[in-house]
């Protein structure tokens, strides 16, 4: 009788460790410096990730434990400098990187990369600081960057200005194509939000009395994300703040929102938990915890069921998310 009391007792210990909202995972281990960007596959069953430690790889997003996710392919990336920001295009086949290091000769330029071999296919010069971002459009035949107070949209192919967007009184954070590619949302923190047409590069200056660092868009497009002080949801037609949260003990690095729109996933500066936020009323639904350090990227995937999250802790995690 004591030895099946103690081993049922062992047993409630070890279950009871497991707190009841912890959220499963699957970790992807192998990068050996932070991973930057994470993307999942348009049937959701892959996961890319980019690194500081100039590679990309691919993983199956449906196997593996806890402790092993399957790494299906790496790449390296073929020369350059260390690595500090990575974009896919929507198609995988190619990178976009950037890096913050101003005693570099190449400080002012992004590289695009082909992602099957690594090797370098475009370098964007032309900007007069540091790149502080670069993205692709949605159908990935261009990429806007930022640096200083310009915003530029390049061709993919040609590497080519094809437009300088000048109205930032300062350096631009950030900025992002909205999913039909028609707009795009620049930001810096001195000077607000600005919304300029793709195509005509006339832009509007969005009043907003927070300081913002990163935009983030909804997948139909309907609503966008500022981050900063407080981090704010907006209506893309009317412009009008739908729900504001209070970050400003702790900014949020990284945001994505699900795709029907309900959720939002927000990473914050320091090493917190990842929170899934319900996007109407901004109120907590889940926490996602365990790495040791500030989350880089997170993604929801195609279906909305599982958050993928890049880490400074060099991991990766794929989490299935409770329905």
């Amino acid at each position: 009788m004591k030895l099946i009391y103690c081993i049922t007792l062992i047993c409630f210990l070890l279950v009871g460790s497991l707190r009841a909202d912890e959220v499963p995972f699957i970790e992807l281990n192998g990068h050996t410096d932070a991973v930057l960007s994470v993307a999942f596959s348009a049937d959701g069953k892959k996961v890319i990730t980019g690194s500081s430690d100039k590679t990309i790889r691919i993983w199956n997003a449906e196997s593996g434990s806890a402790n092993f996710g399957e790494e299906l392919k790496k790449v390296s990336l073929v020369g350059g400098p260390k690595i500090d920001f990575v974009n896919f295009s929507p198609d995988w086949n190619k990178v976009v990187t950037i890096n913050h290091d101003l005693s570099l000769s190449n400080e002012a330029a992004a590289i695009v990369y082909d992602a099957e071999s690594g090797k370098v296919l475009e370098t964007l010069q032309g900007n007069d600081y540091r790149v502080s971002s670069a993205v692709f459009s949605p159908d990935g035949k261009k990429i806007v960057t930022t640096s200083n107070e310009f915003v530029r949209i390049w061709d993919a192919e040609s590497a080519k200005i094809l437009k300088t967007l000048e109205g930032h009184g300062h350096p631009v954070n950030s900025a992002v194509f909205s999913p039909d590619g028609k707009k795009i949302i620049s930001l810096n923190h001195n000077d607000g939000v600005r919304i300029w047409d793709a195509e005509s590069g006339e832009g509007q200056q969005l009043d907003t009395p927070f300081i913002s660092y990163f935009v983030f868009f909804s997948s139909d497009g309907k609503k966008f994300l500022t981050t900063g002080g407080y981090s704010v949801i907006f209506d893309t037609e009317s412009r009008k703040p739908l729900v504001t949260l209070d970050t400003r003990n702790d900014i949020a690095f990284s945001a994505a929102f699900s795709p029907d729109g309900k959720r939002l996933a927000l990473a914050r500066f320091e090493n917190k938990p990842v929170q899934i936020l319900d996007a109407e009323s901004g109120k907590e639904l889940q926490k996602l915890e365990g790495h040791s350090d500030r989350v880089s990227s997170v993604v929801f995937s195609p279906d909305g069921k599982k958050v993928v999250t890049g880490s400074a802790d060099k991991t990766a995690r794929i989490w299935t998310l409770e329905q």
